[in-house]
């Protein structure tokens, strides 16, 4: 089971790129980065309903200051060069730097 997910998962990953690749020439950066997130909220709100959730006001602002920092710098700047660079380059060239993100996020 686990194996036909994984071949799932990166066969939807790769077909994902190529149609990022012909999007990015007919949207716009942050709109192509919002379609993106926006799509998997469906998905989210499924996983969450069967979760119970913690109390996140209790958490000090050493976690949340962090936190909006990389929701609200970081992960707009990320997505605006991740399309940038997918629209100017080809994705042979991009694609294999762009597997580094994790690592430059770190």
């Amino acid at each position: 089971m686990w194996f036909t997910l994984a071949i799932v998962s990166a066969l939807s990953l790769a077909v994902r790129r190529v149609f990022e690749k012909t999007l990015s020439n007919k949207l716009g950066f942050f709109s192509l980065g919002w379609i993106a997130q926006a799509s998997s909220l469906p998905f989210m709100v499924v996983l969450l309903i069967n979760k119970e959730l913690p109390n996140l006001f209790s958490l000090s602002p050493r976690f949340w200051i962090p936190l909006l920092i990389i929701w609200f710098v970081l992960y707009p700047l990320q997505t605006y060069c991740y399309y940038r660079s997918i629209k100017e380059g080809s994705l042979s060239d991009v694609l294999p730097i762009m597997s580094f993100i994790p690592v430059f996020n770190i």
